[in-house]
């Protein structure tokens, strides 16, 4: 049994998904991989940091195929990979998706006692608050802060505050088109029988 070299580029997010893609591109007429499946894995070659086109790459390649490990028929299937540069993962907003929120039973409300007052102290004066569960610890929470001479205009508030149910109106989510990652370029080499 005899021996040839190939050699071979194609494109796919891995070595091993565009591998596949060669190698069933070169099924014979038994439908066989052109002795592709005695081929022990793949392997990669780090290339060096100066060549850099696809010209220079096929050249480096005719320089190893005939040095070992290169030149061994049954070894790995060599590969070069060039990583995709470009931009990944576009994605692109198509439209939008409202959400409502599901409305399950009555509102809850709470009555609460908002005693406000004003400080004294303050370089810009603003309104304070604080709230209380029953009108007796209002009374007394209001009574306290005006004895002090330092807080003015305390009031007692009455106020119904929403519990149990959601404030949220809609919520909007933008709808995706995905795009296809750009593929990586592989370049694949070695020996094979024939």
């Amino acid at each position: 049994m005899g021996a040839e070299t190939f050699y071979h580029s194609a494109k796919g997010l891995s070595a091993k998904e565009a591998y596949k893609e060669f190698a069933d591109a070169h099924m014979d007429e038994y439908g066989q991989r052109s002795g592709m499946q005695h081929k022990g894995g793949l392997q990669k070659v780090t290339l060096p940091s100066n060549v850099k086109t696809d010209k220079q790459i096929w050249k480096h390649i005719e320089t190893l195929i005939e040095k070992s490990p290169y030149d061994d028929k049954w070894g790995p299937t060599f590969y070069i990979e060039v990583l995709n540069t470009g931009k990944i993962d576009v994605q692109e907003i198509t439209g939008v998706t409202v959400k409502k929120p599901e409305n399950k039973g009555a509102a809850q409300w709470k009555t609460v006692y908002v005693v406000t007052y004003y400080d004294n102290n303050s370089m810009i004066p603003s309104e304070k608050r604080v709230e209380k569960a029953t009108q007796a610890e209002a009374l007394d929470a209001a009574k306290k802060l005006a004895m002090n001479v330092n807080f003015y205009d305390v009031k007692i508030v009455l106020e119904k505050k929403l519990t149990s149910k959601t404030n949220l109106i809609a919520k909007v989510e933008p709808k995706y088109k995905k795009v296809k990652k750009p593929a990586n370029t592989y370049y694949f080499f070695g020996w094979r029988p024939s």
